[in-house]
C-alpha cells in the first residue's frame, strides 16, 4: 500500500551493492522500443518547456506514440518480459536506480505506460527518492547553500521546491499522461476504494475508435492538470497530488531532503566543496521554437553547430557562418570555400548521405580564441543552385564539442518557402567579452546564397555588391536595426 512504500522511500538502509550494468538494447525491437520512449519522454520535456501553448500538440502527440508502442509490444511479445525485468529490478534492488544502470530517468518511465504488472503507484516513492538525490546537484547551481545540511532547517523545504520546479514538473507530467492516457485507473470495488489500471487492450480500442487523438473530455482535463503543474503558487501537497502519490510528513520530507545531500555525494553526483557556477545540464536538448533563445553555461569553450537537412532530389544546402560586431559591422565569415575565419570559426565541409539522402554541415566555433570585438555570429543554410522547396526538414543542432552533449536545437517549420534560397537559421551572440552566449532560433527566410552561388533574384546594386551574401546581410541589417543591436 502507499504507507509501506512511503516507509520505503524513507529507509535510509538503502544502499544496494555495486550498481547493475546499463541496459543496452540488442534486438531491433527493443531498439524501437528505446526510441519511442525518447519520442515520449521528447513531448514530455517540450510541453514542460513550452506549457499550454504546446500542450494540446503533446497531448495528440502522446497519445499516438502511446497506441504505436502498445502495438510494438503486442507483435514482439518478448518484450513484455524485458520491460518487466526493467521496472522489477527498479522497484527491488536499489543498485538498478543509479545514473550507472539507468542513466536517463525520463526515458524509463515510459515503460510504465506498456507494463501490465509494474504501475507507477508501485516504483513512484523509490524513483521520487533517486530523482531528489540525482537533483541535488541542479538545485545548488540555483541556491547552492543546499549543499550544506542543517538538521531539522525547515527553510529546505521551501528552497528545494523552488530550485526543483523544472525537475519536479517533468515528473508531474510523466505522471499525468501515465494516469490520464496510458494507464488511466478503473474503481473496480467502490466499497473498499480498491483500483487497478484498466486493461492495456482496452486502451487501445479507445484509441482506435479516436483514431488516436484525445477526445474532447480529456483535453478538458488535460488543460486543468497542465495549468495546475504550471502554476507558481503550487507545494509540496499540490504537487504529490498531482503525482499520484500520498504526501509524507512535513518532518518525514525533511528528512528525505537532508539525506539526499549525502546519498548524492555517496553516489559521486556532486563532489564536496563544488563551484556550482561552473556547472551546466547535460540532459535533454532544449527545443527552440522560432524566436526563442537558449543561455549557454559560462563555462563553454567550444561549441560545434550541425546543421542538417533532406532532400528528395540532389541539391546541395549550404551552411554559412557570418561574424558581426556590436556596432553591426561585419568581421568575416566560414563557408564551404573559406573554411576558417577570425581563428575561432572553422568549417567542415559538405557531407552528404546519398543512401539517407541528408546532408550535414558542421561548424566549429571556438569562443576563447574569438576575437573579443565579436559579439553575433549568424548561422545560415542556402540553396547552392535552387531554392528552398527542394529542401526537407533544415535543422540546426548546438553542441558541446567537449562532451558531444546536445545543447539545445531548432527544425524551421515553415512549409511554403516559395522561391525563396536562404534561411537566417539562428545567432549566436554575447553583450560583451567574457558574457555568456546565447543562441537565439531566427528562422528568418529570403534570398542569397553562399560564395559562388548564383544571384537569381532581383537585387539593387547595394546588395550586389556583397555577392551571393547580399540579400541575408541586408536581412541580418534590418533584425539588428529593430531590435536596437545596432
Amino acid at each position: 500500500g502507499k504507507h509501506r512504500n512511503n516507509r520505503k522511500m524513507m529507509s535510509e538502509k538503502e544502499e544496494g551493492g555495486s550498481p547493475q550494468k546499463c541496459w543496452v538494447p540488442r534486438t531491433i525491437p527493443e531498439r524501437v522500443l528505446q526510441l519511442l520512449c525518447k519520442v515520449m519522454n521528447t513531448i514530455v520535456v517540450l510541453v514542460s518547456d513550452k506549457g499550454v501553448a504546446a500542450s494540446e500538440k503533446a497531448l495528440e502527440g502522446y497519445c499516438q506514440v502511446h497506441r504505436l508502442l502498445i502495438a510494438v509490444v503486442d507483435r514482439f511479445p518478448s518484450l513484455r518480459r524485458s520491460i518487466h525485468t526493467r521496472l522489477a529490478a527498479f522497484l527491488k534492488d536499489p543498485s538498478a536506480r543509479v545514473k550507472e544502470a539507468c542513466p536517463n530517468l525520463g526515458e524509463f518511465l515510459p515503460l510504465l505506460s506498456v507494463s501490465e504488472t509494474v504501475q507507477w503507484g508501485h516504483i513512484a516513492m523509490p524513483y521520487l527518492q533517486e530523482n531528489f538525490d540525482r537533483g541535488v546537484l541542479w538545485a545548488c547551481t540555483k541556491d547552492a547553500g543546499l549543499a550544506k545540511v542543517s538538521p531539522g532547517d525547515v527553510s529546505r523545504l521551501d528552497r528545494v521546491l523552488e530550485a526543483s520546479r523544472t525537475t519536479l514538473r517533468l515528473t508531474m507530467f510523466h505522471a499525468a499522461f501515465l494516469r490520464l492516457v496510458a494507464r488511466p485507473m478503473t474503481t473496480a470495488d467502490h466499497k473498499n476504494n480498491n483500483q487497478s489500471a484498466v486493461p492495456l487492450a482496452h486502451v487501445a480500442d479507445m484509441a482506435d475508435v479516436t483514431l488516436g487523438r484525445p477526445p474532447l473530455h480529456l483535453r478538458r482535463r488535460w488543460q486543468r492538470v497542465v495549468r495546475r503543474i504550471l502554476g507558481d503558487l503550487l507545494r509540496w501537497p499540490g504537487v504529490f497530488v498531482l503525482l499520484g502519490v500520498a504526501c509524507p510528513h512535513r518532518d518525514t520530507l525533511l528528512q528525505v531532503l537532508e539525506g539526499a545531500v549525502s546519498r548524492s555525494l555517496k553516489k559521486g553526483y556532486h563532489r564536496d566543496g563544488q563551484d556550482f557556477s561552473a556547472v551546466h545540464r547535460s540532459g535533454v536538448s532544449k527545443i527552440l521554437l522560432k524566436g526563442e533563445s537558449y543561455t549557454a553555461p559560462p563555462n563553454l569553450k567550444r561549441v560545434r553547430l550541425h546543421e542538417r537537412w533532406r532532400f528528395d532530389s540532389m541539391e546541395y544546402l549550404d551552411a554559412s557562418c557570418l561574424a558581426y560586431d556590436k556596432n553591426g559591422a561585419s568581421l568575416g565569415f566560414v563557408d564551404w570555400s573559406h573554411t576558417s575565419a577570425l581563428q575561432g570559426l572553422h568549417h567542415g565541409g559538405d557531407v552528404i548521405d546519398h543512401e539517407k539522402c541528408m546532408g550535414t554541415h558542421t561548424i566549429e566555433v571556438d569562443l576563447v580564441r574569438l576575437p573579443a570585438a565579436v559579439t553575433d555570429v549568424y548561422f545560415t543554410v542556402s540553396s547552392w543552385q535552387r531554392t528552398l522547396k527542394d529542401v526537407i526538414q533544415p535543422s540546426v543542432h548546438l553542441e558541446d564539442e567537449a562532451t558531444g552533449t546536445e545543447l539545445c536545437h531548432f527544425e524551421l517549420e515553415e512549409r511554403d518557402t516559395e522561391d525563396f534560397t536562404a534561411v537566417i537559421m539562428c545567432c549566436l551572440s554575447r553583450k560583451t567579452s567574457g558574457s555568456r552566449w546565447v543562441l537565439k532560433a531566427i528562422g528568418h527566410i529570403g534570398y542569397g546564397r553562399a560564395s559562388g552561388g548564383p544571384i537569381t533574384w532581383r537585387c539593387n546594386a547595394d546588395s550586389l555588391s556583397d555577392g551571393p551574401y547580399g540579400p541575408m546581410k541586408q536581412a541580418i541589417e534590418k533584425m539588428r536595426a529593430s531590435s536596437g543591436t545596432a
